[in-house]
């Protein structure tokens, strides 16, 4: 490896971080010093070479940086100094132009000089002089070689005053520069878009929200004066009226209500086929009944009208015999006096007990029942609904 690969190496792991700056220094001037003692490189024909102009590099937002370029033991038109030393000469940045007699360059020539320092010097190129022969800068760009998978930028070693930069460099601390710069100035474009979109976001929200508070305001106040005018009706309405004859209200909600002629009960088998047909049979004119279902439970009065010349008494007996004989049991605890009560205990598939009661009333004969899968509560609700009927309509000779 020669000297000039040695100290770009050296200049990369300085970059890289992985040198200190003492190191560098101290492995750098062993550099220069072995290349003080090479020659000059002379082609054949004894002309001096000139530099090769280097290929522009790719595109770059930046810059080339500064390569530090080994010194030359002769230069033309120059006398060596008695004590060897280090100078550096800078001249003005290459331009676009191309490169000539006219063209400045930068170029590390060695000075013998006899107060060991090294000195930086800015000779601008006057033209007219041969530069003496020299090896390409390292920083220069090298030909750009075929690309093979696209085309990638140049990478270029540090600079060697890399040593000389503070210790936070290329850290997060470090000031924004370069294309930074301007991505920090698109990033504060994109938040204030973004903070205008949400603000108009926000303003179109609040004026659909006022809008909707405004329309829906009056229909809620609409509605609700609807409803509470309906609600009333629906909490405080009365149920149907009840059937002409002697009736009270009974509890649960109705699921029949009927008031036929003796002709319409026998079409419609009210309250039975063979009831009805007993009660024609026996002179009633008029049947009329109100049922209630509450849960499982079943309540209702009945009401047959005695017609013209018939004998209520006659009718009464015609229907208790009935019920005897289809096996209701009498019950006489707690019955008043002219009521005849019987109940079934619960048979059958349906599994309900029944009980009912007859008694006559102003031309009536009044039936109270009460059925459902238990007995207590049938016969509790059996017995209040009776109470509540003899007490309004109360039984007659």
């Amino acid at each position: 490896m020669s000297w000039q690969e040695e100290l770009q190496q050296l200049d990369s792991e300085l970059a890289q971080g992985r040198v200190t700056p003492e190191d560098y220094r101290l492995r750098r001037d062993q550099l220069l010093g072995v290349a003080q003692g090479q020659p000059p490189q002379t082609p054949p024909g004894g002309q001096p070479q000139q530099p090769a102009e280097p290929q522009q590099p790719q595109s770059s937002p930046f810059g080339q940086p500064f390569r530090w370029q080994p010194p030359s033991n002769q230069q033309q038109g120059q006398t060596p100094p008695e004590t060897p030393s280090e100078s550096t000469q800078v001249l003005r940045p290459i331009t676009d132009q191309p490169a000539g007699d006219n063209a400045e360059r930068t170029q590390v020539v060695r000075n013998t000089g006899g107060d060991h320092a090294e000195r930086t010097q800015v000779v601008p190129n006057a033209g007219g002089f041969a530069p003496g022969p020299q090896t390409p800068p390292p920083w220069q760009a090298m030909p750009q070689q075929p690309s093979m998978g696209g085309g990638q930028p140049q990478e270029y070693g540090a600079a060697p005053w890399s040593n000389e930069l503070p210790p936070d460099f290329g850290k997060a601390s470090w000031p924004l520069q370069g294309p930074e710069v301007f991505d920090s100035g698109k990033r504060g474009n994109k938040t204030g878009k973004i903070i205008a979109i949400s603000v108009a976001i926000v303003l179109v929200l609040g004026l659909a929200a006022g809008i909707y508070f405004f329309t829906a305001g009056s229909k809620t106040d609409a509605t609700t004066t609807t409803s509470t005018s309906a609600k009333p009706t629906t909490t405080t309405s009365a149920p149907p009226p009840l059937p002409t004859g002697p009736f009270v209200q009974v509890p649960g909600k109705q699921v029949y209500n009927v008031n036929y002629s003796i002709a319409d009960a026998v079409t419609n088998h009210a309250p039975t086929e063979q009831e009805v047909a007993i009660l024609k049979q026996n002179g009633a004119i008029q049947v009329a009944g109100v049922v209630t279902q509450n849960d499982a439970m079943h309540e209702g009065i009945w009401a047959f009208q005695a017609g013209t010349g018939a004998d209520p008494k006659a009718i009464l007996n015609a229907i208790d015999n009935f019920y005897a004989q289809s096996k209701y049991q009498q019950v006489t605890t707690g019955i008043p006096t002219g009521v005849t009560a019987r109940t079934l205990p619960a048979s059958g598939p349906d599994g309900q007990t029944a009980f009912r009661a007859h008694y006559i009333t102003n031309g009536y004969i009044v039936r109270v029942e009460a059925y459902g899968p238990d007995a207590a509560a049938a016969e509790k609700a059996f017995r209040d609904l009776l109470k509540t009927e003899t007490q309004k309509f109360a039984p007659t000779p």
